[in-house]
């Protein structure tokens, strides 16, 4: 009853053990009479129903001579590819793509066919690297798309042009495209007097229809048509076929709905562990790398790691699978049933409710289906590379923190704005912040400072040594020519690499640059000048009128071809302070002229005094150092006379000692705080874009909020900005934090 063939030869078949499954493939177990060699194609039949198809991986010889084949199905020869991309390249990430681009990419050259079809699943994101096609299909179709996977023969629906009618040709003839044709399901379309007709073929290559016959050759795809009427002048005459696919890759939900079957025995087992859950979390090959899927209906949760995921997206995916495997109890029905055409996939009624079949085992006699689960476990599904994850455990401590406050200035136009970091907002229980409003201040400027000398003594003693020296008599009288010159003294070049020096200085009277106005300054360069490259240097006092601190713009503009621009916000105070502004550098030594524009956006400025001051790098000009003098004879000569005929040195001092006469001194603070009048007022209190208060202020006032609810991971950003519709005065803003938070 049980027999296989290869095509040529038949084989009767005993000791026949069969397992089939979803998401896996089958395999058996058959004895047989006959040496079957290793990588023969065989198709086990019982009785006239095909139940196998697959290859022999391996054989034994038994010791009463017979042969134990095992054969695996036909798929197991894509796990020995490795998926490309179109490039030829091993490792790679594909995105945003449909399941059957996907499915197509894997197979292709493998001889495998995609049946199937689905372009309605996306999958985000997925990474091959030296992936196996059996395996890549897996990951995709079962771990990301969520679908069942199966392999087999099966058909392709296809379509062809055979030609087009002119009204007067009445033989046609054309080679099909997609080989083999399936026996009796080729459709010829075709019009004659406007009337649509169809001829079919009846499975033995004669074609026959209205005013047509003709022929087929199911291998090669070689049809021939003869019309005893001329088809229409511009119509059609299609071709719709089944093609024959050896070697199919099937995915979907379910296969086919066989109905009610004949019941042996029947048994239950149920399970609840790990089942009914909410919550699944995947973790990938990485830890830092993770997915949940969350059905926000309690909080039953399960932790996986799955190596073979390598982004968030995937870990996501393979959570979402596996949730939909673990969502219900786990109820795994076995059903004793007569061998009949029963597949994976395929589902069965039992006791008027339909059932998915997981897996079959079949044997001489009987085949048992496993329902709604297999036998086998989840790791089954998902291979060795899913294992169930515990994580770790660290008891962590609250700690609160107060960190350096900071004085702002609060500007009526501009504000001021805190910014700081937080790597992981759930470790954070509390945040608060105290911010208090006082008048304008100036920071102190001189810190304190006690510098000692270093304890240190030294005691120099003097050789023994004496010498006497004669000095002899002579004596020299020299008389200076009397002679005087005037004369004005040639430029002089000077050179280095770290040579500075400073030009001509240009200082500009006292004058107002009026509120909403723009003052320009232009300022020319002396040719005597030829530095190879030039900064130019603005110093300024400014003060305000308004007895508030106020903000102006200055900008330095260099005119020649380069024009150069660089603008800087100045902070005036009421009282007179100087500033220092430089440039960018122009290049080379030409004639350049430079502009100063100062802007005073909001309120009048005054300009002191403004000096303007170059200053040359590298290669310094020429420059007059002495505009000329005289040099005058004032000694017409003199004597030198022998005074001594030598002295002795003797050993006077045997030594002396160098002591600490200062053990250091302090710089004490000078207190150059001042305070002005104004208080900041009608301040508006931002943390990270979203407003929680507006303070009154006019006054001394101090607030604190918690804003722990505000803050996001990253960069925060609590800004004050002044009230545009109400108008704001400017002052000082201290801003001091606090947190608590959780440390392990």
């Amino acid at each position: 009853m049980w027999t296989a063939t290869d095509g040529t030869n038949t084989y009767q078949l005993a000791n026949v053990s069969i397992n089939k499954q979803l998401d896996g493939l089958g395999y058996v177990d058959i004895v047989t009479n006959t040496d079957i060699a290793v990588g023969t194609v065989l198709t086990i039949f019982y009785g006239s129903l095909q139940v196998f198809k697959g290859v022999v991986t391996k054989k034994n010889v038994q010791s009463d001579g017979r042969y134990e084949i095992h054969l695996v199905e036909e798929a197991i020869e894509l796990q020995n590819q490795i998926v490309q991309d179109a490039s030829g390249n091993y490792v790679f990430t594909v995105t945003n793509e449909v399941l059957d681009n996907l499915v197509d990419l894997i197979l292709t050259g493998s001889g495998w066919t995609r049946i199937s079809s689905n372009t309605t699943i996306t999958i985000p994101a997925i990474s091959f690297a030296y992936s196996t096609k059996l395996d890549a299909l897996s990951r995709v179709v079962k771990d990301y798309a969520g679908l069942h996977l199966w392999f087999g023969d099966g058909q392709l629906s296809r379509s062809d042009t055979i030609g087009t009618g002119d009204g007067a040709t009445t033989s046609f003839s054309a080679t099909l495209t997609y080989l083999p044709v399936v026996a009796g399901t080729l459709n010829i379309s075709y019009t004659i007097g406007g009337v649509a007709y169809t001829a079919t073929d009846d499975g033995a290559g004669n074609i026959t229809g209205t005013d047509v016959t003709g022929t087929i050759d199911y291998t090669t795809g070689a049809v021939s048509l003869t019309f005893t009427t001329a088809p229409d002048a511009g119509t059609a005459i299609s071709a719709t076929y089944q093609q024959y696919i050896a070697k199919g890759v099937y995915f979907g939900s379910t296969r086919n709905a066989i109905g009610a079957v004949q019941i042996v025995q029947k048994n239950y087992e149920e399970s609840t562990e790990n089942r009914n859950v909410n919550i699944v979390i995947v973790f990938g090959n990485d830890d830092s790398i993770y997915g949940v899927y969350n059905d926000g209906l309690g909080n039953k949760t399960v932790v996986y790691k799955y190596g073979e995921a390598k982004s968030a997206d995937e870990c996501t995916v393979v959570a979402t699978q596996i949730y939909n495997i673990l969502k219900n109890e786990y109820k795994r029905i076995e059903i004793i049933t007569p061998i009949q055409a029963i597949e994976p996939g395929d589902t069965v009624t039992v006791d008027t409710v339909d059932y998915t079949v997981y897996q079959i085992e079949i044997d001489n006699y009987y085949m048992t289906l496993h329902l709604n689960a297999k036998k086998i476990t989840l790791f089954d599904v998902f291979g060795d590379k899913l294992m169930k994850y515990s994580g770790s455990v660290k008891v962590g401590k609250l700690t609160t923190n107060s960190v350096p406050g900071q004085w702002m200035l609060f500007g009526s136009q501009v504000g001021c704005k805190y910014t700081f970091d937080i790597d992981d907002v759930s470790l954070v229980k509390n945040y608060t912040i105290t911010v208090t409003l006082d008048q304008y201040r100036k920071a102190l400027s001189l810190a304190s400072a006690t510098t000692g000398i270093t304890n240190s003594s030294s005691v120099t003693s003097i050789t023994e040594s004496s010498a006497t020296t004669g000095i002899t008599n002579a004596s020299s009288t020299t008389a200076l020519t009397n002679n005087t010159s005037t004369s004005n003294i040639t430029i002089e070049w000077a050179t280095g690499g770290d040579y500075e020096c400073s030009a001509t200085t240009l200082v500009y009277a006292a004058t107002t640059v009026t509120a909403g106005t723009t003052n320009y300054y232009t300022t020319s360069w002396t040719s005597t000048w030829t530095h190879n490259s030039f900064m130019m240097v603005v110093y300024a006092s400014l003060h305000t009128t308004t007895g508030y601190p106020e903000w102006c713009y200055i900008t330095i503009s260099e005119w020649a071809a380069t024009e150069t621009s660089y603008t800087v916000t100045v902070h005036v105070n009421p009282a007179s302070s100087v500033v220092t502004i430089p440039s960018v550098v122009t290049n080379t030594g030409t004639y350049c002229e430079w502009q100063i524009a100062i802007e005073a956006p909001y309120n009048d400025i005054v300009i002191d005094w403004l000096c303007v001051a170059y200053i040359g790098f590298g290669r310094v000009g020429v420059y007059p150092v002495d505009q000329g003098h005289t040099h005058t004879v004032t000694d017409p000569g003199h004597t030198h006379s022998v005074t001594d005929p030598g002295h002795s040195h003797s050993l006077t001092d045997p030594g002396h000692t160098h002591a600490i006469t200062d053990p250091g001194h302090s710089h004490a603070e000078t207190d150059d705080v001042s305070l002005l009048a104004s208080y900041p007022s009608n301040v508006q209190v931002y943390v990270n874009g979203t407003l929680i208060d507006t303070i009154a202020g006019g006054a001394a006032d101090t607030k604190t909020y918690d804003i722990t609810a505000n803050l996001i991971n990253g960069t925060n950003t609590i800004e004050f900005k002044p009230d545009t519709t109400n108008g704001s005065t400017p002052g000082s803003i201290y801003i001091a934090p606090k947190l608590t938070v959780y440390t392990f």
